[in-house]
């Protein structure tokens, strides 16, 4: 997965390493949420695929330096005669920590979530964004 080169440097870590599931890690429900980065004039967005869930079903905190995404998606319940013969769905608890930079401001993350897609959208600080830098004229 390419990264913009001008991604900031804490949070291209924490995309890097958690959105892609690393080899020697066991594969848990955490791991295998795909997903991507955005990088838009004023925001970033991350952008998760959550399939199945719901609004209800997911938790978004800013802890300090970090965001952390969490949630569970539980089995429908079998009848009392049903029996469960194979499964491959994922089914669980989920926690991501994502820590960003000074690049983020933090008081302006803004989340919504449609059709099982939970887009997080992460302001750039105004120190971070692009600015026009007027060039003077030398006097002579």
């Amino acid at each position: 997965m390419m990264f913009n080169t001008f991604l900031p440097a804490a949070l291209h870590r924490e995309l890097t390493r958690s959105l892609a599931a690393p080899a020697t890690c066991a594969p848990t429900i955490g791991h295998l949420i795909r997903g991507e980065v955005i990088e838009r004039e004023s925001a970033w967005e991350l952008v998760l695929d959550l399939p199945g869930m719901d609004r209800e079903d997911v938790e978004l905190l800013v802890e300090g330096e970090e965001l952390v995404v969490k949630g569970a998606r539980n089995r429908e319940a079998l009848g009392e005669k049903d029996r469960l013969v194979h499964s491959s769905r994922l089914i669980g608890s989920f926690e991501r920590r994502y820590r960003v930079s000074d690049e983020i401001d933090l008081s302006k993350v803004s989340a919504h979530m449609d059709k099982g897609v939970l887009r997080i959208v992460l302001a750039k600080a105004e120190q971070a964004q692009p600015r026009k830098v007027q060039i003077e004229i030398n006097p002579s």
